[in-house]
């Protein structure tokens, strides 16, 4: 498996529920289950998804983005 990115996201209590009953019942994480079935959807959806080309930016690019222009005063 490759490398992996971490994503945060809501969803609906009653998935919750049954994602840990689930988990009590198979010892497979709440995470887990959410990949698999991710992986499932995109497979009957004969989607082949093609990785985001990585942008090589520069420390400097980097810096200026992150910088807050504060207007003269």
């Amino acid at each position: 498996m490759g490398l992996r990115k971490r994503c945060r996201f809501m969803i609906d209590n009653n998935i919750a529920i049954r994602l840990e009953t689930n988990r009590s019942r198979t010892g497979l994480s709440m995470a887990e289950q959410i990949r698999r079935a991710i992986d499932y959807w995109l497979e009957s959806e004969n989607e082949t998804v093609e990785p985001a080309p990585r942008h090589q930016s520069q420390e400097g690019d980097r810096y200026k983005r992150r910088t807050r222009k504060i207007a003269p005063s």
